[in-house]
Formats: C-alpha cells, sequence, structure tokens
C-alpha cells in the first residue's frame, strides 16, 4: 500500500471515529439516565425484600410520582429528540394555568 492510499484510509477512519463521536453525544446522556433509572430499581427491589423480610418499616410519605416519572423520561429522552428538531419538556396543570 502506497502513501497515497495509506492517508486515504486515515481519513476514512478519523471520519468514521468522528460520526462515531457524534453518535455517542447523543446517546450517552440517554444511556447514563437508564443507568440510573437501573440502580434504581435495583434499589427499590432490594428494598421490597427487606420490607418483606421484616427487615425494614415503610413511613407513608406525599409524593408527585407521575411528575417526576414525566420528568425523568423527559430528561432521558431531551438529547434524542433534540438531535429530531423536537423541543421535549415536561408541564404540569400548575404550569398551564400559569401561562
Amino acid at each position: 500500500m502506497g502513501r497515497k492510499e495509506r492517508i486515504k484510509e486515515l481519513r476514512r477512519c478519523i471520519a468514521d471515529l468522528r460520526g462515531i463521536r457524534n453518535e455517542l453525544d447523543e446517546v450517552l446522556p440517554s444511556m447514563g439516565a437508564a443507568a440510573d433509572s437501573m440502580i434504581s430499581v435495583l434499589d427499590d427491589v432490594s428494598a421490597l425484600q427487606k420490607i418483606e423480610a421484616g427487615r425494614m418499616t415503610v413511613v407513608p410519605r406525599p409524593c408527585d410520582l407521575v411528575h417526576t416519572l414525566l420528568r425523568t423520561t423527559a430528561t432521558a429522552f431531551r438529547a434524542w429528540a433534540s438531535g429530531r428538531g423536537v423541543d421535549l419538556g415536561v408541564m404540569n396543570a400548575w404550569s398551564v394555568r400559569g401561562a
């Protein structure tokens, strides 16, 4: 392989790496959020096992589960949507009434 062919091959490799990097920039935030969600699920399963075994007591407290779930999901998909020209966000009833 001559010098010109090696240079062309290196340029192709570098261009491929740039493409991969651009794809990773889009996907990595979602992967991090998905990993955090999976760890949270595993923590919940562990907590349920402790509750069932009588090693933990449950104290009820108010929470906004629906809004939290929607916000977390929107965060996980925001970079993906942005790459497709979509501005993804979550508004609750209070936000809409105040508009």
